[in-house]
């Protein structure tokens, strides 16, 4: 498979541009004392975007998925750990750091998104368990074909 064929990683891609843009931001910048609350109000409405962003993704996947009372703690759980990927950037280094600073935060941000791509594979595997087989395919076929749900299409699969 491949990573840019997985719902999950076009997710996490996503996330981890507005963190890159979170981030980013006030290095590039580089406001004043007075322009700081301006660059949080950005970078939270940022946020917010991507969460509203993720919610209308899983809750489109939730209905696909059909899930049922019996199932609804592992999705919720699924759905806790997609949603808690928001917003949690590192911390930048100066903007005149070295260039061995500079790879060093690189690498932290590797290992994060790493951590990530772990987590929601566990909580993946906890909701796939949860699911009647005819629910599986569809699971399958989301994480198989991401991003039909954009420029208007529903997330379905090419016939």
């Amino acid at each position: 498979m491949k990573p840019h064929d997985s719902f999950l990683i076009h997710t996490l891609t996503a996330l981890a541009v507005v963190t890159s843009l979170a981030v980013a931001a006030p290095a590039l910048s580089q406001p004043s004392t007075n322009d700081r609350s301006a660059v949080a109000e950005d970078t939270a409405a940022r946020q917010s975007r991507m969460r509203e962003h993720v919610q209308a993704r899983l809750d489109r996947m939730a209905k696909r998925l059909n899930i049922d009372a019996s199932q609804q703690d592992a999705w919720n759980a699924y759905a806790k750990t997609v949603e808690g990927m928001i917003g949690t950037g590192l911390q930048r280094s100066a903007a005149d750091a070295d260039a061995a600073t500079v790879v060093r935060f690189r690498a932290q941000v590797a290992a994060a998104h790493a951590q990530k791509l772990e987590q929601l594979a566990d909580a993946t595997a906890a909701l796939q368990q949860a699911l009647k087989p005819e629910q599986r395919k569809v699971l399958d076929q989301i994480v198989r074909h991401p991003g039909h749900g954009r420029f208007g299409h529903q997330d379905h699969v090419r016939g």
